[in-house]
């Protein structure tokens, strides 16, 4: 509990089953995709994101959660990034 003796964080009652329903109740929507993008983004370049790094993880975050791309392709997307490019180079 929080202040004044609230919940800190709302949480809601999901049924799982079997390990297919964790993943899929995990990976549903855009929050994952986002999300496992930029750390793999941070990681990748070696620095927290900036804003224009953050854009580039956001559009390709969006992008690989409508997508059936597979992870391989997500990471091949961050290596080809504009940021990418750049850091690789030193600039």
């Amino acid at each position: 509990l929080g202040i004044e003796n609230k919940p800190v964080l709302k949480t809601k009652s999901i049924k799982i089953n079997n390990i297919s329903d964790l993943v899929d109740n995990i990976t549903k929507g855009t929050k994952f995709n986002l999300c496992s993008t930029k750390r793999l983004m941070t990681y990748a370049l070696g620095k927290y994101l900036g804003p224009a790094e953050s854009c580039t993880a956001n559009k390709l975050g969006f992008g690989f959660a409508k997508s059936t791309d597979k992870f391989s392709d997500l990471v091949k997307q961050i290596v080809l990034s504009e940021q990418f490019l750049i850091q690789a180079r030193g600039e």
